[in-house]
C-alpha cells in the first residue's frame, strides 16, 4: 500500500500569504522558482517541497529560509515519529511471523475502530504477511453504533485485498469482528472495569498468550496510568509495547473465552458482526 506524501497545511498557508503579499500569481512565482504552476498550487494546500525547492521558494517570496524551516519543524517531528512507528510495527510484524502456528490476534476495544489509512494499512499488512494469521476484533460492549465501525474497516480491507488480486474467501476466513453478548457484558456503572489498557492486543500462539497495547490512542496512556501499569506508553510514542507480564495476558485471554485454543471467541459470550448488512450509524444498542 502506498505511503502518504508529507503534508503541512500551516506551511501551505504561509506560502499563500507570502505570495499574496507580493501581489503575484502562482504561475509568476512558480516560473521564477523553476517550478510548475500545478506543483506550486499543491504546495499552497500543504505539500512539503524538497530542501532545494524550499530554498528557491523562499528566495522568490523574499522570505528567510529559517522562517520556513521553523514552520516545517512540526512536519519534521511528525516524520520522525511516523518513521519510528513504522519501524516498531515492522518489528512487531516480524515477531509475529516467527511465532509457531496457529497465531490468533485478538484486538479488544471499548471505542470505535478507527477507519482511516493507518488502521487499514496495519490490519492489511499483518493479514497479508502470513496465511497463518487470524485477527478477531472484539468490542467489549454491545453498542451497535460502536461495533458498526468494524464493518466499515472490513470492507475497506476487502477492497484493497481484491484490488491486489487476492482471494476474498481467504480474507473472510481470517478476519472477523465480535461484540459482547449483552447477557455476558459487564455493567459499566457497577462492575469493576477490566484493569487493562484499552485498546489491547492478545496474541496467542502454540506457547500461550502475549499482551500488547497498540495504536496512537491517547486513552491508552490514561488508562494504563490509572491502573498503575508502570510500563505505560507515553502519548503518541509507540504503536505496540509488550507489558512483559504474561500472567496479565493469560487473565485477559481467559476473559475472552474461546471455543478452542487460539480459536473463535465463545458463541455464548460473543456475537459475530455480520458483514452482509449495511453499516449505518445508529445510537441504539443491539439486543440479543
Amino acid at each position: 500500500m502506498p505511503k502518504r506524501a508529507r503534508k503541512s497545511p500551516e506551511f501551505g498557508q504561509w506560502v499563500k500569504r507570502a505570495r499574496l503579499a507580493c501581489g503575484k500569481s502562482q504561475k509568476d512565482l512558480a516560473d521564477e522558482a523553476s517550478l510548475k504552476q500545478q506543483y506550486w498550487s499543491k504546495i499552497e494546500v500543504g505539500m512539503v517541497p524538497s530542501e532545494d525547492e524550499l530554498a528557491r521558494i523562499c528566495h522568490v517570496l523574499g522570505k528567510a529560509e529559517q522562517e520556513a524551516q521553523k514552520i516545517l519543524g512540526i512536519v519534521t517531528k511528525s516524520d520522525e515519529l511516523e518513521h519510528r512507528l513504522e519501524e516498531e510495527f515492522t518489528a512487531f510484524k516480524n515477531w509475529l511471523i516467527g511465532l509457531p502456528p496457529p497465531v490468533h490476534i485478538y484486538i479488544i476495544r471499548e471505542d470505535e475502530e478507527p477507519v482511516d489509512k493507518n488502521s487499514i494499512y496495519l490490519h492489511y499488512e499483518i493479514l497479508e504477511a502470513k496465511s497463518k494469521f487470524k485477527i478477531s476484533i472484539l468490542f467489549r460492549y454491545s453498542d451497535r453504533a460502536v461495533w458498526l465501525s468494524f464493518q466499515q474497516l472490513a470492507r475497506s480491507i476487502e477492497k484493497e485485498w481484491t484490488t491486489q488480486g487476492k482471494d476474498l474467501n481467504d480474507l473472510r476466513g481470517r478476519l472477523a469482528g465480535y461484540y459482547r453478548n449483552t447477557k455476558s457484558q459487564e455493567d459499566r456503572e457497577e462492575s469493576t472495569p477490566l484493569p487493562l489498557p484499552q485498546p489491547a492486543v492478545v496474541v496467542v500462539d502454540s506457547t500461550g498468550p502475549y499482551l500488547f497495547s497498540y495504536g496512537l490512542h491517547p486513552q491508552v496512556f490514561v488508562n494504563q496510568e490509572q491502573t498503575s501499569v508502570m510500563d505505560y506508553i507515553m502519548p503518541n510514542k509507540n504503536i505496540v509495547l509488550s507489558t512483559t507480564l504474561r500472567h496479565r495476558a493469560r487473565l485477559l485471554y481467559n476473559w475472552i473465552e474461546t471455543e478452542e485454543f487460539a480459536g473463535r471467541p465463545s458463541r455464548e459470550r460473543w456475537r459475530e458482526i455480520p458483514l452482509d448488512q449495511p453499516a449505518k450509524a445508529s445510537k441504539s444498542r443491539m439486543s440479543d
